[in-house]
């Protein structure tokens, strides 16, 4: 906690008439309410007030953007001849109190919101911990962009997240940047990022650190400084081209849709442009930049595309479960996004191609939008596809939407329309990433009735998916104590899936390093690592899911395979999230480690 011990006012250094009067003990308590977390150490300096901090943070905020703005031109935050100075005014300092109102809400929400680490965040901190070149699954800048930001402010959960929260404010000004060169209207810019903001998913993004948050990042980065570097002389934009797209690559191999699309509108609509050394400076760019990923799977069997490359493959679907999974794919999309502002962004980028729009920009903002879309609707006709992947389509979506809307006065209905798909993606997005209300209002319902809440009050709270982010810490605590328990030499701690092991490698007191059998599974990034054969002649405490009947025959496996000479059954323990079990884990001492491991499938 970070309470104000004598609930004194913000000392005199604070400018007179602005917060002087605020008592900060008062206004930690109403975020604490709001946004309740664990009482974790590390979250912020000793005796430190939470205004204070928040100062500390500001001042070196707008002390980096004043750095910034002397190395590089913002000119889509500069007034257009075309607006007039006070509609130009009045929107972009609506959009300058979005952006501020959207990056302290993210902020609060990850420092005070009290979620654990979820599987892929867990997984991707213990990269930080074994720099590389690249990873089983991902590209390396998250894993290099979580190593600096713990480095900066601590191993903690919302230190991890700090990354995707700073991503996410800058999407929102390159979309706004974008949109208003572009339009050559600062309401452009404005209801573009209105519509970003209105997709569902934007709204947990943020709040979970992902490769998503770096792809959409340079995706924006990359569509305006491609745009730029075709509109004027020189290399500078080249070189911004390149440098985006090759962080982009090395953020998600996704990026490669959008150096298509770019490459495709290069040659249809920007063939003149071949001729001078500019792309070619990008492309090379980009290509040294890949360089390292690329040496990286040459000498690891090109795992990593081996791996994307069999991702959700299943068996040949038959037409009805092509149907089917493309269907579920366009359902699933519609609330990603946002039921209405899809349609809506597909009118517009229709409308682009048509007079008086169409051109070498409406064509660009068409291909960066329709070309990743399309290759996942087809690709959703072949086999499984995660609903969050097309995200980054829906960012040319939102320009389009932006710039159309705003070439004409737009009636009531249509104001309302607009109005209702940015209510119900934001909504929706709240909802999902607050579900911790229903927990606790069922949770209080149990205590005040010794009995369990009807199934009204918990509407699958058992099935909730943000249940995820409460195992780590729920399942570390009680592999912690039974650790504490034991005599010294401690056994090493594994699991046989990677939903556990990532997990137990963060929230295992002291945060030894931990394995993975690759028992019955498909390979993983710990296969790489190995470190197997220095474990020889030790015991190992083996965390398995599920409760004892279903787990101890996997133990004992492991016995009669040679991997270990015996076992004995520790506990099975129920975890849970405010009264309602979430998961079951099944802890085993397996003694005496062989040395032998099955192979990976």
């Amino acid at each position: 906690m970070m309470d104000d011990k004598d609930g004194s006012s913000v000392a005199s250094s604070s400018p007179p008439g602005v917060i002087r009067q605020v008592r900060p003990a008062t206004v930690t308590a109403v975020l604490e309410a709001t946004f309740p977390r664990p009482h974790r150490p590390g979250h912020a300096k000793q005796g430190e007030t939470f205004l204070s901090f928040l100062s500390r943070g500001a001042r070196l905020f707008f002390e980096t953007c004043a750095f910034l703005k002397t190395l590089l031109p913002f000119p889509g935050l500069a007034r257009e001849e075309d607006d007039s100075a006070r509609t130009s005014s009045r929107e972009r300092t609506a959009f300058l109190l979005v952006l501020a109102a959207w990056t302290t809400w993210n902020f609060c929400r990850v420092y005070f919101g009290g979620w654990g680490l979820g599987m892929d965040e867990a997984q991707y901190w213990d990269w930080s911990r074994h720099l590389d070149w690249s990873y089983y699954s991902k590209p390396p800048l998250i894993a290099y962009l979580i190593a600096f930001t713990t480095r900066v402010a601590g191993n903690e959960e919302w230190a991890i997240r700090l990354g995707s929260v700073l991503l996410n404010s800058g999407l929102l000004v390159a979309v706004y940047v974008l949109t208003r060169h572009i339009a050559g209207s600062a309401r452009a810019g404005l209801v573009a990022a209105l519509a970003t903001l209105g997709a569902t998913i934007a709204w947990v993004r943020p709040l979970v650190m992902s490769t998503d948050s770096l792809l959409v990042f340079f995706w924006a980065a990359g569509m305006y400084a491609w745009l730029r570097a075709l509109e004027t002389r020189g290399m500078r934009w080249w070189l911004a081209t390149g440098l985006a797209l090759g962080l982009g690559m090395l953020s998600k191999y996704t990026t490669g849709l959008l150096v298509a699309a770019l490459a495709l509108h290069l040659l249809l609509a920007g063939r003149e442009k071949l001729r001078s050394p500019g792309p070619w400076l990008a492309g090379a760019l980009v290509l040294a930049s890949f360089l390292p990923v690329l040496w990286w799977n040459a000498t690891h069997d090109w795992i990593s595309f081996s791996h994307h490359m069999h991702l959700n493959a299943p068996e040949p679907l038959s037409f009805g479960q092509r149907l089917s999974s493309l269907w579920g794919f366009l359902l699933s999309q519609g609330l990603m996004s946002s039921p209405v502002l899809l349609p809506l962004m597909l009118w517009a980028a229709y409308r682009l191609m048509r007079p008086p729009l169409r051109g070498r920009a409406a064509f660009l903002v068409f291909l960066t939008f329709l070309l990743p879309f399309g290759f996942y609707v087809f690709l959703a006709a072949q086999r499984n596809v995660y609903a969050h992947w097309p995200t980054p389509a829906y960012l040319g979506g939102a320009v389009a939407l932006g710039w159309v809307w705003t070439q004409q006065r737009r009636g009531l209905a249509m104001r309302l329309l607009l109005a209702l798909g940015i209510a119900i993606g934001a909504l929706t997005g709240l909802a999902a990433t607050n579900t911790s209300v229903l927990h606790h209002g069922a949770a209080a319902y149990a205590r005040a009735h010794h009995t369990d809440p009807p199934q009204w009050l918990r509407p699958g709270l058992d099935t909730d998916w943000s249940n995820t982010f409460y195992i780590g810490p729920a399942m570390g605590e009680v592999v912690g104590r039974r650790l504490n328990e034991m005599r010294e030499p401690r056994p090493f701690v594994f699991s046989d899936v990677k939903t556990l092991a990532t997990r137990l490698s963060y929230y295992v007191p002291g945060r030894p390093r931990v394995y993975c059998l690759p028992y019955e599974r498909a390979a993983n990034q710990y296969d790489i690592w190995g470190g197997w054969e220095q474990l020889v002649g030790r015991d190992g405490l083996f965390v398995a899911q599920g409760p004892r009947q279903d787990a101890e025959p996997l133990a004992r496996e492991f016995c009669e395979s040679g991997y270990f000479q015996d076992y004995e059954h520790l506990e099975s323990a129920e975890l849970e999230r405010a009264g309602t079990q979430i998961a079951v884990i099944s802890l085993f001492r397996m003694h005496g480690f062989t040395g032998k491991l099955p192979v990976p499938e």
